[in-house]
């Protein structure tokens, strides 16, 4: 007897703390999960990433990843 159950995605979010010890590794962290390697990492684990990234604050992303995101009114 099987049974299906629709729910919504689980979401995920990445960010760099303000007082991240070395943030230049953490944003070389964020690019590599964000990047194509990373997007196909977890695709490959069963979490789709969403493409491209998302934020609701281009201001609060640091410049070096700005490009690799999109801004929305509601992440």
């Amino acid at each position: 007897n099987t049974k299906t159950i629709s729910a919504s995605p689980i979401v995920y979010g990445i960010t760099i703390p303000k007082n991240a010890e070395n943030f230049e590794l953490a944003l070389e962290f964020v690019k590599l999960v964000i990047g194509e390697k990373g997007r196909q990492i977890l695709n490959n684990l069963g979490q789709p990433p969403i493409i491209p990234p998302k934020t609701n604050n281009i201001n609060a992303v640091p410049d070096d990843l700005k490009s690799l995101v999109t801004e929305v009114e509601e992440v």
